[in-house]
């Protein structure tokens, strides 16, 4: 059977094998040139001439045994991507020596990216594997010291991928693994395809509720954020805050860290507004408190946006907490919550209007029957909307509903 790796590159494995494994007090008595130099700077070809002749090779199928002794270590990395590229060798991740070659792309550094890159692009394996190895060669060039910089991973991702689905989930690893500055989000502009920069953005969401705190947002500077990279952070903020529990703190109070220390007053409509979309309950809590940090138009949409969420999810009990509010707001949430709620639970919704008419003010019993006649006639329920309507008391709404329910 054909060797998945050229012959020198199976000395070069042998002799890494045999170095990492040998005692500390035998590798002190290795000769003098050797001896006192580190191990970083020994070449590959010295260690093939000074490796003893050996039929054995480590097993490359489990190498997480070898992977924590530092081998290979970084300054070979660059030769032995160039010995494994030669002789036309089946470079297949999945295979039985695929984890040798993986752990190259684990020891990878900024110098040498450029060159794990072109090996990965000749790589055979799972788009399951190909993507896990992909991430773990950004997440390491990215993590080193120095690290690569984000504009010179999108020049190598280009010249290695060029365009279409392949570079796109590179740019969403890339971006996944970048550092979160203001540059790395400035970066998505240099993609020059729509397609890219959404994935390059969703990575950078990924990126941002993957954090354990929000310490390095603070240095964000938003207003230089263009709208669509703007909501990406918003977005990954929303996500970082209602799953922040899994690091010892409740949702509320990571959402106050982000009101309170890393969000200038003008993004605060579009945070709560991501928050309300993915958890409405946090969401109403703190648009309901004594000290809501927003107010005017933004605080009535992002309130009505809200109950519409609990209501499609609750029915007639979010009805209860708009009743419980006393707000002036009320005839209008009233009306947005009736909506969701009757597409929810329409009879239920018409039960908790009878129970509840006489604790509401006029307006707000106005909006509620408003919301029951519109469903009826949605439902082609003529006969029952016409009853309804005669228990409008403003005339002018009266009037209008009557219009609507008219035989066209």
């Amino acid at each position: 059977m054909k060797s998945l790796f050229p012959p020198t590159a199976f000395r070069v494995l042998g002799l890494l094998a045999i170095s990492t494994w040998l005692p500390a007090c035998k590798r002190e008595s290795s000769p003098a040139s050797v001896e006192n130099r580190k191990t970083s700077d020994v070449t590959t070809s010295e260690r093939i001439s000074a490796a003893p002749e050996s039929d054995g090779l480590p097993d490359l199928t489990d190498p997480s045994s070898w992977l924590s002794s530092g081998v290979p270590v970084k300054a070979d990395i660059r030769s032995l991507l160039e010995l494994l590229s030669k002789d036309g060798a089946d470079l297949n991740l999945d295979g039985p020596n695929g984890g040798y070659l993986r752990s190259l792309f684990f020891w990878c550094d900024s110098e040498s990216f450029e060159e794990a890159m072109a090996i990965f692009k000749q790589t055979t394996a799972t788009p399951e594997g190909r993507t896990l190895y992909l991430d773990q060669l950004y997440a390491r060039a990215f993590s080193c010291d120095p690290p690569l910089t984000v504009r010179g991973a999108i020049q190598v991702t280009r010249q290695t991928f060029g365009s279409g689905s392949i570079a796109r989930n590179a740019f969403w690893s890339l971006f996944a693994h970048a550092p979160i500055t203001n540059d790395t989000f400035v970066s998505v502009r240099d993609l020059p395809y729509d397609d890219e920069k959404k994935a390059a953005l969703a990575g950078l969401s990924r990126a941002l509720s993957g954090k354990e705190d929000l310490s390095e947002l603070n240095a964000l500077h938003f207003t230089e954020l263009s709208d669509e990279e703007n909501q990406a952070v918003m977005r990954a903020l929303a996500d970082w805050t209602i799953t922040s529990s899994y690091i010892g703190r409740s949702n509320q109070e990571a959402v106050e860290t982000c009101l309170g220390s890393v969000l200038p007053e003008a993004e605060i409509p579009k945070y709560l507004g991501a928050i309300a979309e993915r958890d409405p309950d946090l969401a109403w809590t703190l648009l309901t408190s004594d000290s809501p940090p927003i107010s005017g138009d933004d605080l009535s949409s992002l309130e009505r946006d809200c109950i519409s969420s609990l209501a499609a999810k609750k029915g007639p009990a979010a009805l209860d907490l708009v009743r419980e509010m006393h707000s002036t707001q009320s005839p209008a949430l009233f009306k947005s919550a009736m909506d969701s709620s009757l597409r929810a639970d329409s009879i239920g919704s018409a039960d908790w209007y009878e129970r509840n008419q006489a604790k509401l003010p006029s307006g707000s019993k106005d909006a509620l029957v408003s919301s029951i006649v519109e469903f009826n006639l949605a439902q082609g329920a003529e006969e029952e909307a016409l009853e309804w309507i005669s228990r409008v008391e403003d005339a002018d709404l009266r009037a209008r509903l009557e219009s609507e329910a008219a035989p066209k």
